[in-house]
């Protein structure tokens, strides 16, 4: 069979593709958002890898139940240790963890021989009836992670008397000590846990034990994600606040961010962890063009002895 020199063509060339006519039609703005902003997100996230400190970051809660220092007050209260002066049970939020909080707010107590106590400042507190030297009560708790048990505090006075608290679930239907390695086994996956508080008092005279609350505040992960790296320069500024009656200094530094975190404000703040010092944000400059969110510059202060978040369970 023979072919024709007309219809012969020779070897044909097989088109190569780099990726670059993807975007031949677009928009210099569409390029930058698909390719350009990204590349740049990334290398952020880089630099931090040379130069960083850890932190861990605190955010106020946007919604939950209302304080029970309220009360007849318009309000917080400053020294209260269960909102901080927020208004709103458990204070702030750790990135990273979900808490869940035990206090005379909660809807699913049940009481056995224990009445509520108004102060004129704090929360409401639980203590005995009149009649009575032991009583208990039983409330309700869901987690829905599964990592590791980041803090177990609990906010009680028991100079005259003892209160022990217990933990049981579905699968553990005897009461156990709520020791945090107790804690961390029993809700190593998703369920419904009871606890149980029970107040004794040697005599109807004394007038402890009192419970406020019970935190519990656990990561998201099995792995540790409440890390947040910052870089931090050299304080920018110091002001000796003596002459009124301050004896700390108000210090405040600019650090860099990278968009790990995708809302600050000034009303959240940062622990360094290897110092072991917390900082408040007085304000913050987002760098996100076309609303593409790569990086923070936030000015923060020093926080002082006597604001209510340098109680706080870090």
């Amino acid at each position: 069979m023979s072919v024709s020199s007309k219809s012969y063509k020779g070897p044909q060339t097989v088109p190569r593709y780099d990726g670059s006519e993807v975007f031949e039609n677009l928009t210099p703005g569409t390029i930058a958002m698909l390719q350009t902003y990204p590349a740049m997100k990334r290398r952020f996230q880089k630099i931090l890898d040379g130069e960083w400190v850890a932190t861990s970051y605190f955010q106020p809660l946007a919604s939950g139940r209302q304080c029970s220092c309220w009360g007849t007050n318009s309000a917080p209260s400053g020294a209260c240790r269960v909102c901080y002066k927020t208004g709103i049970v458990g204070g702030y939020s750790k990135y990273g963890t979900d808490a869940w909080v035990l206090d005379a707010t909660h809807p699913e107590v049940k009481m056995s021989n224990l009445k509520l106590l108004t102060a004129k400042e704090g929360p409401v507190l639980f203590g005995l009836d009149d009649q009575a030297t032991r009583g208990e009560l039983i409330a309700t708790g869901w987690f829905s992670g599964s990592g590791s048990i980041d803090v177990l505090e609990s906010l009680l006075w028991e100079e005259t008397g003892r209160i022990s608290i217990s933990i049981r679930t579905p699968a553990a239907t005897d009461w156990l000590e709520a020791r945090t390695a107790t804690v961390d086994s029993l809700l190593a996956t998703p369920q419904r846990f009871d606890i149980r508080v029970t107040l004794d008092r040697p005599s109807l005279s004394a007038t402890t034990p009192l419970f406020a609350k019970l935190l519990i505040r656990r990561h998201l992960n099995d792995t540790d994600g409440t890390e947040v790296r910052a870089n931090r320069p050299r304080g920018t500024h110091a002001m000796a606040l003596t002459d009124i009656g301050v004896l700390d200094e108000w210090t405040s530094e600019r650090w860099w961010l990278d968009a790990t975190l995708q809302n600050l404000t000034s009303n959240d703040w940062f622990y360094d962890r290897a110092n072991a010092v917390r900082w408040k944000i007085v304000d913050t400059e987002k760098f996100a063009p076309q609303n593409y969110l790569l990086s923070w510059d936030a000015t923060v202060r020093k926080v002082q002895d006597f604001e209510p978040i340098i109680f706080f369970p870090v």
